[in-house]
């Protein structure tokens, strides 16, 4: 029988356990270890029957979340319709809902901004991979000629446009609310009120992304490379800073997407290669090029003291810093080359911010 007591209040034990699931939470949203695929499907099977739905009948795993979308934006009748509502949406709604019950405002606020704390790592790393997948126009004569299975639900979001991987599956970032559950559960005493959870605490702790439909559960491996700067950018700086088990892959310079030549050949960075680039973010990465000393290989150009123009590189670097200095504000070391009117020089350049 639910307990009637509200709490209203954490005791000095209670507040040092926040940050214990904090960092806990961050560890399984962070994690590179290869998946538990059959703690995984144990907990999907649990989400399941928790939900009221009979557990699906087969699970297909992938190797990243873009496998998933072009796997995932394939389901037939066969595959049943998308669940994703009926296993976490309204679970997530109905706890809330509960354990607003039991708690004062304050209290439901401190463990939200303590244990849910967004993860600005893990958050950039779904957001690079949503804006990998390709954008697919789905209508509603598509969606009667593939024979999709017929679901008034799924019409009213087709049109709406609110259709594929974004809104279809769920990623370690969508997981991260369940860590503020688990402490109502374990420390504050509110099993009740979460039951409908175990299961998704259990996928979280166990998997990546999933996509559930009636009769077909679509998994992922966790990334096997995540790495971010001191401000939780993706960076790296001698490879992917995110790749998955089936090799895709994103190359980023303090927190901007480079080409992958950037990051794992930064000698091919030139004066040339920095003035062709359109981009401006990846430009200003090419001038703060991850060799150091950036750019220390000139290509074909020449010095040219008469030139009537300075690149775009260097036109940059003026409009950036007038009166002359060249320096850029994306430097990855205390020094880089700076070239003005055809003169190498050495300038001390400010760390990417």
């Amino acid at each position: 029988m639910r307990a009637s007591f509200s709490i209203d209040a954490l005791t000095s034990e209670q507040t040092a356990a926040l940050g214990r699931h904090r960092a806990r939470w961050a560890a399984i949203g962070r994690s590179t270890e290869p998946a538990n695929r059959a703690g995984a499907e144990e907990g999907v099977r649990l989400a399941y029957r928790l939900a009221g739905l009979a557990p699906p009948v087969r699970f297909v795993w992938c190797g990243s979340p873009l496998a998933l979308a072009r796997l995932g934006g394939c389901a037939s009748c066969a595959d049943g319709v998308n669940v994703k509502s009926a296993i976490l949406d309204r679970p997530l709604r109905k706890v809330a809902a509960a354990v607003g019950d039991r708690l004062k405002r304050r209290v439901q606020a401190m463990v939200e901004s303590t244990v849910n704390a967004a993860d600005v790592l893990v958050a950039a790393a779904a957001q690079s991979v949503l804006r990998a997948v390709p954008r697919e126009e789905v209508t509603l004569l598509r969606y009667l000629r593939e024979a999709r299975p017929p679901s008034l639900a799924f019409a009213l979001r087709t049109l709406l446009g609110r259709c594929g991987l974004r809104y279809d599956a769920a990623g370690q970032h969508d997981l991260a609310v369940l860590g503020g559950y688990e402490y109502l559960r374990n420390v504050l005493g509110l099993r009740e009120e979460t039951a409908p959870l175990i299961g998704l605490w259990q996928v979280a702790m166990s998997a990546g992304w999933l996509q559930p439909h009636e009769n077909v559960c679509w998994l992922v491996e966790r990334p096997r490379i995540l790495r971010g700067d001191a401000q939780d950018r993706l960076h790296s700086t001698s490879g992917p800073a995110l790749q998955f088990a089936d090799g895709w892959s994103v190359w980023a310079w303090k927190g901007v997407e480079v080409p992958r030549w950037l990051i794992e050949r930064p000698e091919r960075i030139t004066l040339a290669a920095i003035d062709d680039e359109d981009d401006v973010q990846v430009r200003r990465c090419r001038i703060a090029s991850p060799a150091g000393d950036a750019p220390r290989n000139h290509g074909t150009r020449s010095p040219d003291r008469n030139a009537p123009a300075l690149p775009r590189c260097r036109q940059h670097a003026a409009t950036m810093f007038p009166g002359g200095d060249a320096r850029s504000s994306l430097g990855p070391s205390p020094f880089a080359s700076r070239r003005v009117l055809g003169t190498v020089t050495r300038a001390h350049t400010p760390r990417c911010r």
